[in-house]
Formats: C-alpha cells, sequence, structure tokens
C-alpha cells in the first residue's frame, strides 16, 4: 500500500519511482518506451482525457478473451518468430 492503491486493484499497475499509474495511464506510459510506430501511439492517446480512455481500457480489459481466445499456456516463440 505504499502507493495507496487498494490491495484488490483490478488494473495493470506501473510503478516508476514513487508514482503508481494504473488503467489507461500505465498503458500508454508502457507503449511510449516501445520503438516506433508503438510510441507514437502514446502520443496520440494521452490527448484523450483519461475518463474516456479508461473507459476504453476496460471495455479492451473485459472483451479481450472473447476477440482473442485465452489459453492455459504462453506459447514460446519459434527462432522464426523471434526473427520478427
Amino acid at each position: 500500500r505504499k502507493h495507496g492503491l487498494p490491495a484488490d486493484i483490478d488494473s495493470v499497475v506501473l510503478i516508476e519511482g514513487d508514482a503508481a499509474y494504473t488503467h489507461s495511464t500505465a498503458a500508454l506510459r508502457v507503449l511510449g518506451t516501445l520503438v516506433a510506430p508503438y510510441a507514437y501511439l502514446h502520443h496520440v492517446f494521452v490527448l484523450v482525457p483519461r475518463i474516456v480512455r479508461d473507459q476504453g481500457y476496460r471495455f479492451v480489459a473485459t472483451t479481450r478473451y472473447q476477440v482473442f481466445g485465452k489459453r492455459d499456456l504462453c506459447r514460446v516463440p519459434t527462432r522464426q518468430d523471434q526473427q520478427w
């Protein structure tokens, strides 16, 4: 509880120094650390009001398994996958 977050938080949490970020803000800050074109998404979506971004984040979070499916195990990338 160092960062004032509830124990039952239902979001990704990004800790940077003394700051904690959740929901869409955490996801966007991670995107900002990636290479182009993903980093550019940070600069675009950060302009959207947080309340709207968080609604989109929650929609994706609740529908991702319906769209992408759910697996019990993570797939290990092949050598060919790793070359991308």
